[in-house]
């Protein structure tokens, strides 16, 4: 992985950044939403770096991640999700 992915995910839209393992900032934070238009211009930020080289993160959030998570399955990337307040949790502990 040379980058990451970040997508924290809402009703109907989601903010996504994009930064490479090193911390440098790819893309600012930025928004879309879970229509075609929204993924297709998600995927237009992507397919400027290498597929194998992206591992996307984001937040299961109920229903409202699926849209997101299928259409970038679909794709063929590599997609972890994960409950919030899981993740939450983890970072208190710690």
């Amino acid at each position: 992985m040379k980058y990451g992915v970040g997508i924290d995910v809402s009703k109907g839209k989601s903010t996504v950044a994009i930064l490479s393992v090193e911390g440098e900032i790819i893309e600012e934070p930025f928004e879309i939403t879970h229509d075609i238009d929204g993924l297709g211009y998600l995927e237009e930020k992507l397919k400027k770096l290498p597929k194998e080289d992206l591992k996307i993160v984001m937040e299961e959030t109920g229903t409202y991640h699926l849209p997101v998570l299928g259409y970038l399955l679909d794709k063929e990337y590599f997609v972890a999700a994960e409950n919030a307040l899981k993740i939450k949790n983890i970072w208190i502990e710690d």
